[in-house]
């Protein structure tokens, strides 16, 4: 054959794969590994809906979806697995709050501007205002030392409702 038809063919794919791309280093992998290491935590602080990058989605959505990391591992696709089981061996060396409060700094800030998006074309602009008040002063209390779970958990409690109703 010559070598043109060879590119043609198919590559081989192992089975199950849905071609979901390794998870960058940053604030949604560490919500990822605290997931896997504290799922007690993850539970009740996290959604699907607050990551933007499709395999820690896909990660949240198996870990929620299974009562153990093994039976997530198992019912994974295998780059899911891979990802979860590598996951499983880092070690979780930030204290939950921190892992939270850097999260949902990150999705705050997506959703300021979309929020300042929104007002600058909107007919009633002033109809943004309590929205953009909240997540500025929330930002700001998030920078200050010796972080409030309180207030991460309030955050993270109005960027669920928040994106649960589709926005950004």
């Amino acid at each position: 054959r010559s070598s043109g038809a060879q590119r043609d063919e198919p590559r081989d794919v192992p089975t199950g794969s849905i071609g979901l791309p390794p998870m960058p280093p940053g604030a949604e992998r560490e919500a990822i590994r605290l997931a896997v290491h504290r799922p007690d935590i993850a539970r009740a602080a996290l959604v699907p809906e607050l990551f933007d990058h499709q395999t820690a989605r896909a990660a949240l959505d198996s870990l929620m979806s299974h009562d153990s990391l093994a039976e997530a591992v198992a019912a994974a696709p295998p780059e899911l697995a891979e990802e979860l089981t590598r996951l499983s061996v880092e070690e979780l060396v930030v204290e939950p709050t921190d892992v939270l409060g850097r999260l949902a700094t990150e999705v705050a800030r997506v959703e300021m501007m979309e929020l300042d998006r929104e007002a600058r074309a909107s007919e009633d602009p002033l109809a943004y205002s309590e929205a953009i008040s909240y997540v500025k002063v929330t930002l700001e209390e998030l920078r200050r030392p010796h972080l409030e779970s309180e207030t991460v958990g309030e955050l993270l409690d109005w960027l669920k409702l928040r994106r649960s109703e589709g926005h950004a």
